[in-house]
Parts: C-alpha cells; sequence; structure tokens
C-alpha cells in the first residue's frame, strides 16, 4: 500500500518534501503523456494549469466521478479585463466552468500530512483544485492523483487531500468560451483569443500579475482595439 505522496505522486511531492524533484520524472512523464495523448485527450491539457480553481461541484458515484471547477486562469484574465477597463461586472459572475468525468475502476481518498504521509479517508466535499499527475497509462486503464483541499471546520486550516484514481475513460467539458460570452459579449473578443493561443502554449497565467502583464502585451502589440478578433483578416 502507497503510504507516501512521493510514492503515489511524486510529481505532486515538492507541495510537502522540502526537496528538489529530478528532473527526469518531469521528462518521463511527459514522454508519456505525449505517448498516450489519444487517450488522455482534452484533460492533458489541463493537467498543470488549474491551480487554486475553485470546485463548483463534485459527486462519486460505483463507477463514476466528476468535479465542476470555476477555471481560475480564465476567471483570473476576466477580472483583469474588467478592471482595467472599468467594467463594473459582479465578481460573482466571473465563473467559467470546466468539468472532468472519470469512469472509474476504484478512487480512494487520502489526507496528506506535513511528512507526505497518506492515510486513507472516506470520501468527502473537497472546495479547491491545487494540481493533478498523471501517474501512468495503458490502453485499459489510466491512474490519475488530483492533489485538492477542503475547508477546515470551524475556520481551522485547510486539509490537502489527495484523490487517487484508477479510469478505464475520461472526459472534459469546456464551458469558459460560452462563459466569456454570456459575460462579456463580444466586447473582448480579440483579447480573450490571444489569452487562451498563449495559454496553449504553456504560458503561466494563474497569477494576476501575469495577466496584467499579457494583457498589456496585448493593448500595446494591438492597435485595432480590444473588441476586434486577434486573427488577421488575412488568417481567417
Amino acid at each position: 500500500m502507497v503510504k507516501n505522496i512521493k510514492e503515489a505522486a511524486p510529481l505532486l511531492a515538492y507541495y510537502f518534501i522540502d526537496e528538489d524533484i529530478n528532473a527526469s520524472l518531469f521528462e518521463a512523464n511527459k514522454r508519456m503523456t505525449d505517448r498516450w495523448a489519444h487517450r488522455l485527450g482534452l484533460f492533458r491539457k489541463y493537467i498543470g494549469v488549474l491551480h487554486d480553481s475553485p470546485i463548483i461541484e463534485s459527486e462519486i458515484a460505483d463507477t463514476k466521478f466528476y468535479l465542476v471547477l470555476n477555471d481560475f486562469e480564465t476567471h483570473l484574465f476576466a477580472c483583469t479585463v474588467a478592471a482595467k477597463n472599468h467594467d463594473a461586472v459582479d465578481h460573482d459572475r466571473l465563473v467559467f466552468p470546466l468539468r472532468f468525468d472519470f469512469e472509474t475502476t476504484r478512487v480512494v481518498f487520502h489526507l496528506v500530512d506535513a511528512e507526505g504521509d497518506l492515510p486513507i479517508i472516506a470520501p468527502t466535499a473537497v472546495n479547491t483544485y491545487l494540481a493533478g499527475q498523471i501517474v501512468s497509462v495503458d490502453h485499459d486503464e489510466m491512474e490519475i492523483a488530483l492533489l485538492v483541499s477542503k475547508e477546515g471546520a470551524d475556520d481551522g486550516p485547510y486539509e490537502t487531500i489527495l484523490i487517487l484514481m484508477r479510469v478505464k475513460e475520461l472526459g472534459v467539458t469546456e464551458y469558459q468560451d460560452q462563459a466569456w460570452l454570456d459575460l462579456f459579449d463580444e466586447t473582448y473578443k480579440g483579447c480573450y483569443a490571444y489569452f487562451k493561443e498563449q495559454r496553449s502554449k504553456g504560458r503561466y497565467l494563474s497569477d494576476q500579475s501575469q495577466c496584467r502583464a499579457l494583457y498589456e502585451e496585448y493593448s500595446a502589440t494591438h492597435n485595432r482595439g480590444l473588441t476586434q478578433s486577434h486573427t488577421s483578416p488575412n488568417e481567417e
């Protein structure tokens, strides 16, 4: 039985273990996820970019487990765009849902202690997505680790939880584009397209200062205005 996060999900261990993770582990994991990209689908796109995303909804059943997140990077960028343009959008409306569906053969919740040890706990409601790792993949199953947090009782400290799953199939449903359109209509179409383009290239955008830098970069280089598409007429 796995007893420490260094064994269960070594790429997530840096949250708890004060030591460097061998770069070869990251390289090997990337080779694996590249090889099995057809199995992982859109999930591979999101595995490293959802830190601090609030969990809006979740449910676990015999062979099904799903999570709905508020995509934090898109939320941050929307906050930036609204602030820069003095657009008085209700903050509670800045919700950009992203849904993960897992067809599972096993789901186990572990509390993660300060040393990274993993006592098993009963499945519980969780509040925030922190990180994830695709641990292994083959033709039959994927092993996936999700690091999440749960609000402490009586305003106590958050508990960190590692969810280990064996997954037969997974699906991702993206609602962010529609949520952006519902919120802003066509007003910031161009800078949103630029945000998605940069994100797809792996640019780190889980920080307000990085979102501001991206917005200012777009504003400085696209003199046709924020309401127009980033794509030039010749590219369409």
